[in-house]
C-alpha cells in the first residue's frame, strides 16, 4: 500500500453543484471516466511547473493541453450529511501523493476552487496526525498554525458532520 494523500472539501449541501461545476472546469474533459463504486477517476489540470514536468517526464508532451499539464487519476468521492457535504479528491499513486503534498500551484487550484465554491473549508489529508487546512485563509492564518484536527473524520466533526454517509 502506497500513500493516498486526498485534498478535502467541505461545503453546504446547496453548494455542492457548484464546487462539482468549479472542480469539472479543471477536468480533462474525459467522456467516460473510469468509475468503480462511489469513487471517479478524473484527470485534472493544472499549470504547469518544474514539479509538474518532472512528475510528467517523457509523457509530457502526451500530458499537455493548452497552457495546462493533465494530472490523473484522481480519484473523486462525494459525501453527504446533511446540511453539509464533502469531496475528497484522492491521489491514485504514491509519487502523485507527494506531488500533491509539496506543490505550491496544485495548492493554489484547489485554493482557488474552494475560494469560487464558497466552501466551508478546504484541507490536505496527508496521512499524518494533522490536516493541513489550505482554505479559508482566515482559518490558516489565525494563529492555530496551519492544521487542524488529526483526520477527516475531526474535521468533519469540528464542523458539525458527525452524521457523514457515504454515497
Amino acid at each position: 500500500m502506497g500513500l493516498d494523500y486526498s485534498f478535502v472539501f467541505v461545503t453546504r449541501s446547496e453548494g455542492l453543484g457548484v464546487l462539482l461545476a468549479e472542480l469539472e472546469g479543471h477536468r480533462w474533459p474525459d467522456p467516460d471516466p473510469l468509475q468503480i463504486g462511489t469513487r471517479v477517476c478524473w484527470s485534472l489540470l493544472f499549470p504547469p511547473d518544474d514539479a509538474l514536468t518532472a512528475f510528467c517526464g517523457s509523457r509530457l508532451a502526451q500530458l499537455t493541453v493548452g497552457d495546462r499539464v493533465r494530472v490523473g487519476c484522481i480519484w473523486t468521492t462525494v459525501a453527504i450529511a446533511e446540511p453539509f457535504a464533502r469531496v475528497d479528491c484522492t491521489a491514485a499513486t504514491t509519487n502523485m501523493s507527494l506531488l500533491f503534498a509539496d506543490n505550491p500551484v496544485i495548492h493554489r487550484v484547489f485554493a482557488e476552487i474552494a475560494r469560487k465554491a464558497a466552501v466551508s473549508c478546504l484541507a490536505l489529508d496527508v496521512e499524518g496526525p494533522d490536516l493541513r487546512t489550505l482554505w479559508p485563509e482566515d482559518i490558516v492564518h489565525r494563529g492555530a498554525g496551519e492544521h487542524i484536527h488529526n483526520r477527516p473524520a475531526d474535521l468533519l466533526r469540528a464542523l458539525g458532520l458527525e452524521r457523514q454517509q457515504r454515497t
